[in-house]
């Protein structure tokens, strides 16, 4: 081999490692940008989650659950399926959603799981966003503590006291 093309052998071996570089700074800049874009849309989903409006919704809820009626649950469980969507789509990370909202999501879910089923058994893509969303925090919840399904089910005991703290104005 002589020098020209020891040379240009060199050259393509620094231009190869200053791609693979420039494809490692990408993908890790790509990385640490959706990472912030799902923090930023975390919080301002939990300052939805606790404005004033929401806090209305959430309140006719659970006193509805606690009538053992569903007449205002639907904008509560459409609160979840958008956070559901925007997990199972990738622009929230999972992690994030379950350390924010699992208590809520757990408990609204299984509070109102009858009515879910009903309205899905004729809709079956009526909340099917909500009901990912849940299975997933729920893998989180089961990985986290390390315990068996019966333990993440709410009792009715649990589940009163759940509904009455979010009854409350």
């Amino acid at each position: 081999m002589n020098t020209g093309d020891r040379i240009a052998l060199g050259v393509a071996v620094i231009t190869a490692f200053g791609v693979i570089f420039a494809i490692y700074s990408s993908i890790s800049e790509s990385k640490r940008f959706r990472f912030a874009q799902s923090v930023e849309l975390v919080l301002k989903m939990d300052d939805r989650f606790d404005s004033p409006l929401i806090q209305k919704v959430r309140t006719k809820a659970a006193r509805s659950l606690l009538k053992k009626s569903t007449a205002d649950l639907d904008d509560m469980l459409d609160f979840f399926e958008t956070i559901g969507m925007l997990v199972r789509r990738g622009a929230l990370d999972k992690e994030m959603a379950h350390e924010m909202f699992f208590p809520w999501i757990q408990g609204y879910y299984q509070a109102a799981h009858f009515y879910i089923l009903s309205v899905r058994k004729n809709r079956s893509d009526i909340w099917e966003d909500l009901q990912y969303l849940y299975d997933e925090t729920l893998k989180i919840e089961k990985q986290k503590c390390r315990c068996p399904d019966s333990i993440l089910m709410l009792s009715e005991t649990e589940l009163k006291e759940f509904l009455v703290l979010e009854a409350k104005d």
